[in-house]
């Protein structure tokens, strides 16, 4: 989804589409400085716009693709030129955009995704019937082992 030729370029290939990280996100980015300027922009804007070429084995070519700006690029179209006419279903573009969040507290948990109306085909009381089904042998599961037997079947 997100094809970068290296971390930094996968970094910016995420913000084309999720824009910056607010700054409490930013905070946490271990390495900070592999992404971002001193400044606080992104390093691949800064380096798109100090030079686009590089000498590599003698030969100057593009080092990477040139990224748009953070935000430029919509979920929406994205999984359109990835899934084609499969990428243009609203619930599975809510799903990604719920997974994917820069914020891990604010992202779709495992429970959470399993009740999501994508997965569940719009019928979110699917769910409950995953955690009610029981064991083979009459015992009651825990929610997580009924999750995990369901998802086998």
């Amino acid at each position: 989804m997100f094809p970068g030729e290296d971390e930094q370029d996968q970094v910016a290939c995420i913000m084309e589409v999720l824009g910056l990280p607010c700054s409490s996100v930013m905070r946490k980015i271990r390495r900070l400085h592999h992404f971002f300027t001193d400044s606080g922009e992104p390093r691949y804007l800064a380096e798109r716009a100090e030079q686009h070429q590089t000498k590599i084995n003698g030969n100057n070519r593009p080092r990477r693709m040139c990224r748009a700006d953070p935000g430029a690029l919509s979920l929406e179209v994205l999984l359109k030129s990835s899934l084609g006419d499969d990428g243009c279903d609203p619930m599975l573009t809510d799903f990604i955009a719920r997974c994917i969040r820069w914020d891990p507290m604010k992202r779709l948990t495992a429970l959470e995704g399993l009740q999501h109306p994508w997965v569940t085909n719009g019928d979110v009381s699917d769910h409950d019937k995953i955690k009610e089904s029981p064991q083979p042998g009459g015992t009651q599961p825990s929610e997580g082992s009924a999750i995990s037997s369901s998802l086998e079947e």
